[in-house]
């Protein structure tokens, strides 16, 4: 698989430490996107996209928060999927599911030992990650959300208290 990164908002400073915090959850998540989301270089041809896929990386100052999202033009990601795995993982039920949105069924994700997979590699499948991204973002008193689109791709969005960013201040 190919694909660009392109890196925007480097301009937005963000404490050292938070960004140690980061590290292992911003690779997982794109780890993720290559491996789960980015298609082959057939497949996207076929699909009309270009060839080589592209993942995104941006942060925000929006109000008083460091917003971070970390984005893919790939397959999206099949709720239905996700739905059976919960399912079989005895998260949730039929009836349960009937009245959750998308982005609710996307936060079946965040359970350890949930993976889409149908089976483990190296890179994936072992249903270790997720949850402990989840785990890292709040631990710096921080969420996380998905959105995701079939055939258009996935958007994480971290949202990080600004109190915990660097501000550019004057020292007397």
């Amino acid at each position: 698989k190919k694909a660009s990164l392109a890196v925007e908002g480097r301009d937005v400073l963000i404490d050292k430490m938070i960004v140690q915090n980061l590290v292992d959850p911003m690779t997982h998540i794109v780890n993720n996107a290559m491996y789960h989301g980015i298609e082959t270089e057939p497949e996207r041809i076929k699909l009309g996209k270009p060839p080589e896929g592209k993942i995104t990386i941006s942060a925000i100052l929006q109000g008083n928060q460091t917003v971070i999202m970390i984005s893919d033009d790939g397959a999206g990601i099949n709720a239905e999927k996700v739905k059976r795995k919960a399912i079989e993982k005895g998260l949730t039920t039929e009836a349960e599911l009937r009245h959750l949105s998308d982005p609710e069924i996307y936060e079946f994700l965040f359970h350890p030992g949930l993976t889409t997979n149908e089976k483990a590699d190296q890179f994936a499948g072992r249903g270790v990650g997720m949850d402990v991204v989840k785990t890292n973002i709040n631990l710096l008193r921080g969420t996380i959300s998905i959105e995701s689109k079939i055939g258009e791709g996935t958007k994480f969005t971290l949202r990080l208290p600004q109190s915990l960013s660097i501000c550019k201040a004057l020292t007397c």
